[in-house]
């Protein structure tokens, strides 16, 4: 597996993720943990469990699904029904920081972990982890 995430501007990021499949996948499921830092980082009441291939082929909508696919999916070549196989990419050049965060409004401020994991079925072993963290500023303006 290869990963390079970065931020190439103050608002935008570039994304690109590698990984090969050594068999044919039929059902992929995602799996995304959100933690809030509280002297260690504590399990935030975000657990997601979503049926990737399912939701390709129509019949499972999520909206965190069709927000990966408003903002990753054009950008991979994971964008037809299952099964895949052999290598999967995504490869965006540049992505504003604003579509990547869409809840910040509703999150406390702080530092954040999302983990995120690729696994076989639900409640499987992970195949592909990966993890990443953010932070939410105290200057943020109050909108009503």
């Amino acid at each position: 597996m290869e990963c390079d995430v970065r931020r190439i501007s103050q608002q935008d990021m570039k994304i690109y993720i590698r990984f090969n499949f050594t068999e044919p996948m039929n059902t992929i499921w995602i799996h995304g943990i959100f933690y809030y830092k509280y002297i260690s980082y504590q399990k935030f009441p975000i657990d997601l469990w979503e049926d990737y291939c399912a939701w390709v082929r129509g019949e499972k909508p999520t909206y965190f699904l069709k927000w990966t696919a408003e903002n990753v999916r054009n950008y991979s070549n994971m964008n037809h029904p299952c099964p895949y196989s052999g290598t999967a990419w995504i490869d965006v050049k540049r992505m504003p920081l604003n579509r990547l965060i869409v809840l910040d409004q509703l999150m406390p401020s702080g530092r954040y972990r999302v983990d995120l994991n690729l696994t076989r079925g639900y409640k499987d072993q992970a195949l592909i982890m990966t993890r990443f963290y953010f932070g939410i500023s105290d200057t943020r303006v109050e909108q009503f």
